[in-house]
């Protein structure tokens, strides 16, 4: 059987990447990178950085050459801590698991991933907006850890989206010119519906982002008066509590450009009845709109073809499990009951058997394998990356751990996360122009079986 292009891709990645260098303070050579830039291009800078961090100022109480201090090459891409945001937290929210805070006054915090060779300026631009999840152990964030983490996503100095999400890893592998935005939130709600990111306007967020971001060196247009870049396509997603600030960030960008509406991955991010009503209304919506839109193309099928994925969720057990194949479970000490029509995979079946008839009916498969929910093993905790614990080995000078393992043996499954697969499957007008640069997957591991169950997937 011959290989995948996400094989090929990923194989090529193995054989000529190399581990991401020490981190070294970059010299202040502004006129050298403007003239590179205007040279050889932003991806060449992007390049030329990629591996070191850009002298910069962090995330104030950050420690002395800590993730979060100032940027740092990780498996092929510039990790970003960026702060002083009109939007996002604007407290200090301490943590009993770390020394960093949710913000600060009048200044919200993130983390933003740009892959090596990311063209920022002349490409399609795409960005992924992720919110992550609440709780002691998720809810950290992005935070530096000081202590360890109980559902084993890390130690003491270790930040989640590198450990356990593995997002850098995961978006330097999947080839699209996208970067990701990653806002800093709080653990716990201290009032009922408190807003635990503080992003009341995704668009202007990302703007605000991205302006930021385009002042780093390596990053900054070959034209001084050049605007803040346009994102072609924003990509909202969210784990288990971000489910709900993802849901909320997605209607609001809908509308459009059909084919470029924002799409909408969930990691475990059906939280209880209410979420999982909210979330069958909305895709309801989408799906009428759908259903308008592929009846006036002359081609069904090629507008399909051209969109790619709109949904994604994938979910694990107990209540995530229920709410997408049915089950009774208690929420707030109130007994749910979730019918089986009810559920998420239940609505999303009828619906298109009785939708997706006439002139539609040849396209069906097509278009539910855009609205996809898969059942998948491993940890609460680890729905974003690698899908289930693995014990670390040996970690590289930036402190990342490799967990590599034995490669000689035949036929095993390489897998970066359940994230790289719903990248996977989105439309295919944004590639980035150029893997160069693009270092070892440091998250990967192998496993001899599969994790994902065939017949639980919904497509």
């Amino acid at each position: 059987m011959r290989p995948t292009e996400r094989e090929r891709r990923r194989d090529a990645a193995h054989r000529g990447a190399v581990a991401p260098a020490p981190v070294v303070p970059v010299p202040a050579a502004a006129d050298v990178l403007l003239g590179l830039q205007r040279t050889a291009g932003n991806a060449a800078v992007t390049r030329l950085l990629a591996g070191r961090a850009v002298q910069r100022a962090g995330w104030p109480e950050a420690r002395e050459k800590g993730w979060n201090q100032q940027t740092r090459g990780v498996a092929g891409t510039q990790r970003i801590p960026v702060e002083g945001l009109s939007q996002g937290h604007q407290t200090k929210n301490a943590n009993p698991n770390t020394k960093e805070f949710a913000g600060d006054k009048a200044s919200g915090r993130a983390i933003v991933i740009v892959p090596d060779g990311t063209d920022l300026w002349g490409g399609k631009l795409e960005v992924l907006l992720l919110f992550h999840g609440l709780g002691e152990s998720v809810g950290i964030g992005y935070r530096e850890r000081t202590t360890e983490d109980p559902e084993g996503a890390g130690g003491p100095g270790t930040v989640h989206d590198v450990e356990a999400d593995l997002i850098p890893q995961q978006l330097a592998s999947s080839g699209r010119n996208m970067i990701a935005i990653l806002p800093q939130g709080k653990a716990f709600p201290t009032k009922q519906g408190e807003d635990l990111f503080g992003i009341s306007d995704s668009a202007k967020y990302v703007g605000e982002v991205l302006k930021k971001v385009t002042s780093e060196p390596g990053l900054r247009p070959p034209d001084p008066a050049a605007a803040t870049p346009t994102p072609y396509r924003i990509v909202s997603a969210g784990h288990s509590g971000g489910g709900r600030p993802a849901v909320a960030s997605a209607k609001a960008l809908q509308g459009g450009d059909w084919h470029r509406a924002a799409p909408l991955l969930l990691f475990d991010g059906i939280n209880g009845p209410n979420e999982l009503a909210n979330i069958r209304e909305m895709l309801k919506g989408w799906l009428q709109t759908d259903h308008r839109h592929l009846s006036a193309a002359a081609d069904a099928g090629a507008e399909l073809k051209k969109r790619g994925l709109k949904f994604r969720s994938t979910y694990s057990a107990g209540v995530y499990l229920k709410n997408h194949e049915g089950g009774d479970y208690v929420s707030n000490k109130v007994k749910v009951q979730i019918s089986e029509a009810k559920s998420l995979n239940g609505f999303l079946r009828d619906w298109f058997d009785a939708n997706a008839t006439g002139p539609l009916a040849p396209h069906k498969d097509a278009w539910k394998r855009q609205y996809q929910t898969a059942k998948v093993t491993g940890s609460h905790h680890h729905q974003i990356g690698m899908r289930g614990k693995a014990s670390p080995g040996e970690r590289d000078a930036a402190g990342v751990p490799t967990y590599e393992t034995d490669r000689s043996k035949k036929g095993p499954k390489r897998t970066w996360g359940n994230l790289e697969q719903g990248l996977d499957d989105l439309a295919p007008d944004a590639p980035r122009p150029t893997k160069a640069g693009a270092a070892k997957p440091l998250g990967m591991f192998e496993e001899a079986e599969p994790t994902d169950d065939p017949g639980k997937v919904f497509a």
